[in-house]
């Protein structure tokens, strides 16, 4: 009887698939792109990302708690990790807020990220206030705070990083709980919750895969 288990499990191993000796495809063979409001990608091959890498971002000028210009060009050749939010909200926003931070904080180090937290408090926010929010938060250094008209930032927020739009199109831009990755063409290349831990992982993982690309 003890042989006859030892029998049955020497043929169970053995009846295991070997592990795949095949090299795996990185990460950013399955990372879309973007290019439509609505979030509905086109799949394309890595030779097609690399060779044609054209982004349809449109311009802007906004303001960062400097006081400073941010503009299309701001995002040239970085990593974004961009979110929008109010300054004045007690509930979501500190969420997004500390969720920024953490992802921040798991990619330290790299001057080629750059995370962008968009105010759309309606009426606006003075230059001083944003500035004593950004004071306030520790937002500095690879981390702007930016904010400016409402029809520019209505723009940014749907037309470059393809936030839906909500049900009254006529609205003024909204903050929203997905945080939106962009390579450094400027299109867009994931859209992740930013309540969510493991969905913040994601977006961590992804930043490396693309990091280790040109892409």
């Amino acid at each position: 009887m003890k042989a006859m288990i030892i029998l049955l499990s020497a043929l169970a191993i053995s009846a295991q698939p070997a592990p795949s000796t095949e090299p795996q495809p990185p990460r950013t063979q399955t990372l879309p792109v973007f290019e439509r409001e609505g979030l509905t990608p086109p799949w394309r091959a890595h030779d097609e990302l690399t060779r044609d890498p054209h982004s349809q971002f449109p311009a802007f000028t906004l303001r960062d708690q400097s006081g400073a210009a941010f503009t299309k060009q701001s995002l040239d050749g970085k990593l974004v990790i961009a979110n929008f939010m109010f300054i004045r909200c007690s509930q979501l926003c500190p969420i997004l807020r500390a969720s920024m931070q953490q992802v921040r904080e798991s990619l330290h180090g790299d001057s080629n990220l750059l995370f962008v937290s968009h105010s759309v408090t309606p009426g606006g926010d003075s230059r001083e206030e944003l500035a004593a929010y950004a004071q306030k938060n520790h937002i500095e250094g690879t981390w702007r705070i930016v904010t400016g008209a409402e029809r520019e930032l209505d723009r940014v927020q749907h037309e470059g990083y393809l936030l839906p739009r909500p049900r009254t199109e006529d609205g003024p831009a909204i903050h929203s709980e997905l945080f939106v990755l962009l390579d450094r063409h400027q299109r867009v290349r994931g859209v992740y919750n930013g309540t969510l831990r493991l969905e913040l992982d994601l977006l961590a993982r992804d930043v490396r895969a693309l990091e280790a690309t040109d892409e």
